[in-house]
């Protein structure tokens, strides 16, 4: 009984060049107090910018932190970071 939801806010798409969008944004956190505790966080962030109608640029990074309180071995902390192009015809 110790979930918790989720929290998403996205944006609306944008055909303009030259706008910047906080396109897509998340945080959740999950835990379990029960027989196996653990607890995951997870957080995304997405920027992006037409640069014209059909091409735009954006970058995300994305976090994951788990631990468990009785096998701490299994914890981690991992980072994903990325750069993108986008075309659309």
């Amino acid at each position: 009984l110790g979930m918790t939801g989720t929290i998403n806010v996205q944006a609306s798409t944008s055909e303009t060049p030259g706008d910047l969008r906080f396109s897509t944004s998340s945080l959740s956190r999950f835990e379990n107090a029960g027989s196996f505790p653990f607890q995951m966080d997870r957080a995304l962030a997405r920027v992006a910018v037409d640069i014209t109608k059909s091409i735009s640029a954006a970058a995300e990074y994305e976090n994951w932190d788990y631990s468990e309180a009785s096998f701490s071995i299994a914890d981690y902390d991992a980072d994903r970071w990325g750069l993108f192009l986008r075309w659309r015809q």
